[in-house]
């Protein structure tokens, strides 16, 4: 019995384990300064149920999240100096499309960054986030790991490293 309980151990965190993200580098993202993020829907959960209260009875509640994943996509890519503007005429600029693949509770994004210009992949990426807190945090984190991946280009310099320069 105890072998049995630890086997379904094993399995259910092996089971529930993100997969790794997928990073596609096709060009050099370091040139590029301005992002213009494609409109996304925002996500809305909400919950609802009744509530006992002493002396009152039974009342009704309802509360929910909601996520416009063009803000989480704007807030990970501002980390990294990117600066996101709706006008990129005449500049060297990238334009951010956003999908969602997968299911409610493991949701799965996929992000492209296209050059303007050559329109040309420069970026790609697929992740998937964990719902175990909800489904707005399960993409948020999503969106999160996929564009860790810009952290190979965009680590940030301690001061030393800026003075040898």
């Amino acid at each position: 019995m105890k072998n049995l309980f630890l086997l379904f151990c094993c399995c259910f965190f092996v089971g529930c384990a993100l997969k790794e993200p997928n990073w596609n580098y096709a060009g050099d993202i370091k040139k590029y300064r301005f992002v213009k993020i494609a409109n996304t829907q925002v996500k809305k959960v909400e919950e609802g149920g009744l509530m006992p209260i002493y002396g009152v009875g039974l009342v009704g509640y309802s509360e929910g999240e909601s996520l416009d994943p063009k803000q989480a996509i704007a807030g990970e890519l501002m980390k990294y100096g990117f600066l996101v503007t709706d006008n990129i005429e005449g500049e060297d600029a990238l334009f951010v499309s956003y999908g969602e693949i997968g299911t409610s509770d493991f949701p799965e994004v996929a992000i492209q960054m296209i050059d303007t210009n050559t329109k040309k992949l420069i970026y790609s990426c697929t992740a998937d986030g964990s719902s175990l807190n909800g489904v707005i945090d399960g993409i948020k984190q999503a969106i999160s790991r996929c564009l860790t991946g810009l952290k190979a280009y965009f680590v940030p310099q301690t001061k030393k490293q800026k003075e040898q320069k």
